[in-house]
């Protein structure tokens, strides 16, 4: 049979041959249409799920803002209720705690704190630091069933006491502070010069104003009446007394009035002798102290019975009074300096030198730079004993026993720049002044008298020149040039109390005043 042209044993591998030479095929126009379409689809869901989210997140901004706005409005009321608070007497004090709503889903805490915390050691303002309270108020708002997460905002307020009144004292506190010197018991008082108390003074009782020495009636009138002839001639004045002695007459020693009006030139006043009133008493098992009602309560540090080489001061955050107190007696030996206060529940022994003693101060209600102190020294009795120099006290001494000077050599010094108050005063003689044969000193200043020029025409300052007998007072008592306001501190009271007209128009009960430091805000 013949052959078919083109067609043989081969022709299979050249059909596949053929094949496999072939071009891939081309997608169809259907195909790219949909992938075209495909592809807008998505470009439109991402650019619409976009605007979504911005929609969404702008949404969500304002709502955090709304919501913020509504914190820093109920931080703004918790403000509000705060000060109303802080203005009146229902004040729960430091540490204390206001909390309310003020709208769906808002609340406030307004909590008061001790202190200024801007304040720091070394800041001219830090000895106001315990006048200060600061006012926290956190204002919350949330959106509704999700009060976990609220949108928070404090704000704070730094307040500062503003004095108006002192917290009751004793009845016979005015009368006390009104003089220098000031005897609180009818009992006898026996001094020995020399001496000064400077100022005026009040005695309830019987007064020997040189009791031992001179010894002799005509040598004690010249030594008084020379002290005033010094004083008028521009010497020292080494007087007992300068200022008015209000005392009764019809009990003192026969000599004492005379020497008081007319030998010494001191105003004499007479007035019936009395006790004081039972409300001023010792204060005892001191612990703390408060400044004002509400305020921190300050921890008392308690003392051993000895100091020596040792300094004391205040601390304005733990103990701006720089107030300690001992349980029993307490002596001051040398190198001791306290500024603020020591009472004792025994007696204060002085014996040794170099003692320094001065109050902390305060402000005091009124205008201007008015200072408030407490006592510098409180206790039973006050013992000066033996020899001893350069020992200062400063302000008031409050004493329930006696102001006691014992017989000491003449050089025992003992200033007091203030007031003191005791049941009875004495000041025993000294060496050498009472082994003295005063009729034979009088004799002698006489007999150089009629030559006599200058310093030894006065019989005291003679004393001195000629025998050592130094006239000038180591054991005096000063006023203040500037009065201060003193307050007798009670256990358990505090020292500021509201002005008995600070009430309000929702509280007819007296409030403490506040005056406003500084405002803070902050988003939390």
């Amino acid at each position: 049979m013949a052959a078919f042209p083109g067609r043989g044993s081969g022709s299979c591998a050249d059909r596949a041959g053929s094949r496999a030479g072939r071009s891939p095929a081309r997608p169809t126009r259907s195909a790219v249409v949909m992938l075209t379409v495909l592809f807008a689809v998505m470009a439109a869901l991402a650019i619409s799920y976009a605007a979504s989210y911005l929609l969404a997140r702008r949404t969500e901004i304002e709502s955090n803002g709304a919501l913020a706005e509504l914190a820093r409005r109920a931080a703004d009321t918790g403000v509000s209720v705060g000060m109303q608070k802080v203005f009146s007497s229902q004040w729960p004090g430091v540490n204390g705690l206001l909390a309310g709503g003020c709208g769906d889903n808002q609340s406030f805490e307004v909590r008061f704190l001790p202190g200024d915390a801007v304040l720091a050691p070394g800041d001219a303002d830090y000895s106001r630091l315990p006048l200060r309270i600061t006012m926290k108020s956190i204002g919350k708002a949330w959106r509704q069933g999700r009060p976990d997460y609220p949108a928070v905002c404090e704000k704070s307020v730094v307040l500062e006491l503003v004095p108006r009144a002192l917290a009751p004292q004793p009845q016979d506190w005015p009368a006390i502070t009104s003089h220098t010197v000031y005897q609180t018991q009818t009992v006898d008082c026996k001094l020995n010069v020399p001496y000064r108390f400077q100022g005026n003074v009040r005695f309830q009782r019987g007064l020997s104003i040189a009791d031992a020495y001179p010894s002799e009636t005509t040598a004690w009138q010249l030594y008084m009446d020379h002290l005033r002839k010094m004083m008028l001639s521009g010497y020292p004045d080494f007087r007992p007394f300068s200022a008015t002695v209000t005392l009764p007459f019809a009990v003192q020693p026969s000599e004492t009035v005379t020497t008081l009006a007319v030998l010494l030139g001191v105003e004499t006043r007479w007035d019936a002798g009395t006790n004081v009133s039972s409300d001023l008493t010792l204060q005892t098992g001191l612990t703390e102290y408060r400044l004002f009602p509400g305020g921190p309560s300050y921890v008392i540090p308690g003392l051993s019975g000895v100091l020596e080489n040792t300094t004391l001061g205040t601390e304005s955050a733990s103990n701006p009074l720089g107030l300690y107190y001992c349980g029993g007696n307490i002596e001051l030996r040398d190198n001791v300096t306290v500024q603020g206060s020591l009472y004792a529940d025994g007696d204060i022994i002085v014996t040794g030198s170099d003692i320094l003693l001065q109050p902390a101060e305060m402000p005091a209600p009124g205008a201007g730079d008015a200072r408030l102190r407490i006592p510098t020294l409180s206790g039973k009795k006050l013992h000066v004993d033996t020899f001893g120099t350069s020992r200062t006290i400063h302000g008031l001494v409050g004493l329930f026993g006696h102001f006691h000077v014992r017989e000491s050599a003449a050089a025992t010094e003992l200033t007091i720049q203030g007031k003191v108050f005791a049941p009875e005063f004495r000041i025993d003689s000294r060496t050498p002044w009472d082994g003295q044969d005063w009729r034979e000193l009088r004799q002698d200043f006489e007999a150089q008298y009629p030559t006599a020029s200058g310093e030894n025409r006065y019989f005291p300052l003679w004393l001195r020149n000629a025998r050592g007998l130094d006239p000038a007072p180591r054991i005096r008592v000063e006023s203040e040039s500037e009065e201060p306001t003193y307050h007798w501190l009670k256990a358990g009271e505090a020292i500021y109390a509201p002005g008995p007209n600070d009430k309000t128009a929702l509280d007819p009960s007296p409030g403490l005043r506040w005056s406003v430091i500084r405002w803070d805000s902050a988003a939390l």
